[in-house]
């Protein structure tokens, strides 16, 4: 993992604690606090954007 990916991680890290205990709505957006971030979750991977500011996040889920 380089050191940009693990600044994303951390940055993203409560919303995908949150979508982790299922959480899935409800979510602002990290960099510009939009409300309302595009959730997409299946047992092998996450999807976050943000429909205002266009930033996203794509990770892989183990379990």
């Amino acid at each position: 993992m380089s050191e940009h990916d693990y600044d994303e991680l951390v940055i993203w890290q409560d919303i995908l604690d949150e979508i982790m205990a299922g959480r899935l709505q409800g979510h602002r957006c990290p960099y510009c606090d939009a409300q309302g971030l595009e959730v997409e979750k299946d047992p092998a991977r996450v999807y976050i954007k943000c429909n205002e500011c266009g930033k996203t996040f794509e990770g892989r889920l183990s379990i």
